[in-house]
């Protein structure tokens, strides 16, 4: 049985660039710096998450909502994915709203997903030291974003006097990749950044699956990563590997797919 937190972070689409993954959930279409505030760290299901649906142009797993919506204790019989998808979101919201402290009776759930989201942004400020009072949420979300991108640089020896933010973002993205490459022992000279997160990811979901002891021949990366989420995600998680691990940086490989780049599934062959 899944945990509530961990399907749920699959199912969002935004995992880690400290492990540097993706997930049978893709983005169609790019962010632009206008949504990138509001959108920034947002997991659909994560308890870091600001967002409580799922985007415009994700795909998602039938079997996964359904798993989710079971866990949700919501009846699934008769219902299509679409359906299930805005039940779980609901659910997730006010699920949520009580865990803040914010009162649900007789509030639209749209209403109650902004205050919550307003909520998130207002605590993530304040564990980094930013300033909520007066200003509007979302200047405050794009205060927040600019601050953990600043962290994340420093973190990694970045500098980031005179940089543009969104310069600033892709180059910690970049050196995440690099970084991630290096400690798997993938060499990274000679190839883009896409290509290079690509190896990095499939490396980590061969490396969880050996641990767990699943047969990879034959077998595409990405089917099995569904079999690590589908039937090992309390063990993955309770032992702190790949795709749970480090789920708090917002810089992921999911975010390369908004900015258009894209790869292929592969069938391991050994």
């Amino acid at each position: 049985m899944l945990k509530k937190k961990s399907i749920g972070y699959i199912l969002a689409g935004a995992l880690s660039l400290s492990v540097a993954g993706v997930v049978p959930v893709f983005a169609a279409s790019n962010d632009d710096s206008s949504t990138a505030a509001k959108s920034q760290g947002e997991a659909l299901f994560s308890k870091r998450g600001h967002g409580f649906g799922f985007k415009e142009g994700f795909r998602a797993d039938p079997d996964m909502i359904k798993q989710k919506a079971k866990e949700l204790g919501i009846k699934t019989t008769g219902k299509d994915t679409e359906t299930l998808m805005k039940e779980i979101r609901n659910t997730e919201i006010k699920k949520e709203a009580k865990e803040l402290g914010i009162k649900t009776s007789g509030k639209e759930i749209d209403t109650l997903a902004k205050e919550v989201r307003e909520a998130r942004i207002k605590k993530e400020a304040k564990e980094l030291g930013i300033k909520t009072s007066g200003k509007e949420i979302n200047t405050l979300a794009k205060e927040v974003r600019e601050a953990r991108i600043k962290k994340e640089a420093k973190e990694l020896g970045i500098k980031t006097s005179g940089k543009e933010i969104d310069t600033l973002a892709k180059e910690v993205r970049e050196a995440r990749i690099k970084k991630e490459a290096k400690k798997l022992g993938i060499k990274a000279e000679g190839k883009d950044i896409p290509t290079l997160a690509k190896e990095v990811h499939d490396r980590q979901i061969l490396q969880t699956a050996k641990k767990l002891g699943i047969v990879t021949k034959g077998k595409r990366t990405e089917e099995i990563l569904n079999e690590i989420i589908t039937n090992h995600a309390d063990k993955v998680k309770d032992l702190d590997l790949f795709p749970f691990k480090d789920r708090e940086h917002p810089f992921g490989i999911f975010h390369m797919k908004r900015e258009g780049f894209d790869w292929k599934d592969k069938v391991v062959e050994r």
